[in-house]
């Protein structure tokens, strides 16, 4: 099984959000179905991520996007999550870039209330960095 916690600390590090909302405010949401849970984060104007887990059984797909308004965060992430791939020589994980943004498609044994549960701690770490301004100088 992966390690998932490299794209909760790859989103806070960077502050990698996803969707732009209408009044410009962050968000940070996690939603459930019963065979998906999907995480989508955003700081208008910065970055934007989203990731959504299927379950398929007895493993789950992640296809997960990453986007920024900064061409030199885009190219270095990318950089990083190719490196990270590269590691999982089982070919679980595969990384494309284009333009501004990196996607990620990977399959994992993981459950998908692992992966809630992990989305949902992310959310609440990007809201205590997020209201104490650790993105207000990127």
């Amino acid at each position: 099984m992966k390690n998932w916690g490299i794209v909760a600390i790859a989103t806070l590090a960077f502050g990698l959000v996803a969707c732009d909302d209408s009044n410009g405010s962050a968000i940070c949401e996690v939603t459930r179905t019963a065979t998906t849970v999907k995480v989508v984060n955003d700081i208008p104007g910065l970055a934007g991520y989203n990731s959504t887990v299927t379950d398929q059984g007895n493993y789950v797909t992640i296809e997960s996007e990453f986007w920024y308004e900064n061409q030199s965060y885009a190219d270095k992430d990318c950089a990083e999550w190719k490196e990270e791939a590269r590691g999982w020589r089982d070919g679980s994980m595969k990384v494309t870039c284009s333009g501004k943004s990196v996607y990620i498609s990977e399959y994992d044994e993981g459950t998908l209330n692992s992966h809630e549960r992990n989305f949902n701690e992310m959310c609440e770490d990007f809201w205590i960095n997020y209201n104490n301004g650790a993105y207000d100088n990127f």
